[in-house]
């Protein structure tokens, strides 16, 4: 989904810590979240939409969408998943 190249490059636009792609197990916990309107936005707004796939920094702090297969590295639109146990 994120050219491994380009993934080594990212950084968390808040922590500045190495990004991760989220595994299967991973996002399917988060668009669980998404569907509970339980998720929200460094802005706290609910995400209501799924996502195609997502990038964890290296404390699972946060999370950034991915959509169409674009990440969303906008720091007002990452996800907080503080208060969330993610595997």
């Amino acid at each position: 989904m994120v050219d491994p190249e380009l993934l080594a490059l990212l950084r968390c636009p808040i922590t500045h810590s190495p990004l991760s792609l989220a595994d299967a197990l991973v996002l399917g916990q988060l668009n669980r979240l998404v569907e509970q309107r339980k998720l929200t936005t460094r802005l706290h707004q609910a995400l209501e939409i799924s996502m195609d796939g997502a990038l964890l920094n290296d404390d699972r702090s946060w999370a950034l969408p991915i959509h169409g297969g674009i990440p969303n590295l906008n720091p007002d639109d990452a996800l907080d998943l503080s208060g969330f146990d993610i595997e």
